[in-house]
């Protein structure tokens, strides 16, 4: 991600911009949001934010570097994120990187897929990746059993561009719930 780290934390911008009107706009819509960070170690930098207060984040100490440990990324903050959940919440999970999976020590491919079927099951959790110039769906597809509608590649070029895809869906899946009630992730997709 460093080849585009400013242009990445810009589209970062703009989707908590784009979160927190579509809150606004859909008052029957409570967002959490939470931002996990992940190379070799994860750190958390927002920890169940309501959307619209909190919009801007601490990552001017943050830079890509070293590997990429998302099993164990994911791993951590299912396992937060399912503790801090009650009923009737629904997460909406989306994993953003450029490289494949090569440093976890605590998770593994199989325990990590086996976590997220458990989640997708109930209906209320949905898991999405973006892959920055790196198809995610091509490695790791088939080794967590991801959805191909639910991953999507990026250009590091057009980043800024590529991440109002993601904005339009969440904004259309926010006027749903806020419409419905229904938090049936089944309709997300990129």
């Amino acid at each position: 991600m460093q080849s585009c780290w400013t242009a990445t934390l810009q589209a970062l911008d703009t989707q908590l911009d784009t979160i927190g009107k579509a809150v606004s706009e859909n008052p029957n819509c409570r967002v959490k949001i939470n931002l996990i960070v992940f190379n070799d170690r994860t750190e958390v930098l927002a920890w169940q934010q309501i959307a619209g207060i909190a919009q801007r984040f601490p990552v001017n100490h943050l830079f890509p570097e070293g590997n990429t440990a998302m099993f164990d990324a994911l791993g951590f903050s299912i396992q937060q994120l399912k503790g801090a959940m009650h009923a009737g919440d629904a997460a909406l999970v989306t994993v953003l990187t450029d490289g494949m999976e090569n440093a976890s020590r605590h998770f593994n491919a199989d325990q990590i897929r086996a976590l997220m079927e458990e989640l997708k099951a109930s209906g209320h959790w949905s898991f999405s990746f973006i892959g920055a110039d790196f198809d995610i769906f091509s490695h790791l597809g088939e080794a967590l059993n991801l959805d191909r509608k639910n991953t999507t590649v990026f250009s590091k070029e057009c980043i800024q561009d590529d991440i109002r895809v993601v904005n339009n869906q969440y904004t259309l899946f926010f006027k749903k719930v806020s419409e419905t009630g229904d938090r049936d992730f089944s309709t997300f997709d990129f």
